[in-house]
């Protein structure tokens, strides 16, 4: 990595430590408060405490296998996981799920070589460049519908909107 590279990586790193340090304290207080209020009991506090810690050490090794991943494997490792959770919430049989994963890795890889393109490019994204990657979105929610029975269409139309509220934002898409 470059020097600068290693300055921002270790400010980001900082701010992590600092954010979940903030954010155990706030936990264990409410907690604290709960267990005051006779809601949950110590031992239940210490559970909750316990796998939050696991989980944080989780999200820290994912992280760092991330951040050691090629773009090409992230880009699979991220249709794998779009594909498990749509297979979850829309109820895949083998074959859809080969589909879905083959379309999402092939629309991914599209997606990703047109936002290269506005990077090298310069400047915020084009109304244009917004207009193609909707056109990209549109095309692959219609491949989808093709895959998807109707009833299990209408589930991934609310894995849809879960996940861009989990993003905070965007209109329909």
């Amino acid at each position: 990595k470059t020097d600068v590279e290693k300055v921002f990586t270790d400010y980001r790193s900082e701010k992590q430590k600092t954010r979940q340090a903030d954010m155990l304290t706030k936990i264990t207080e409410k907690l604290s408060t709960l267990v005051k209020e006779g809601k949950i009991t110590e031992a239940q506090k210490t559970l909750i405490l316990n796998k939050h810690k696991e989980l944080q050490a989780q999200r820290q090794v994912d992280s760092e296998k991330w951040q050691s991943m090629t773009q090409a494997e992230r880009m699979t490792e991220m249709a794998k996981r779009q594909t498990a959770q749509i297979k979850e919430k829309c109820g895949l049989d083998a074959a859809q799920e080969k589909k879905v994963h083959d379309l999402l890795l092939t629309n991914g890889k599209k997606m990703q070589a047109e936002r290269e393109k506005m990077m090298s490019a310069g400047g915020p994204p084009s109304d244009e460049m917004r207009a193609k990657m909707q056109k990209m979105r549109e095309d692959q929610n219609a491949e989808m519908k093709k895959i998807l029975t109707a009833e299990q269409y209408k589930s991934y139309e609310k894995y849809l909107e879960e996940r861009r509220a989990q993003r905070g934002g965007g209109g329909p898409r």
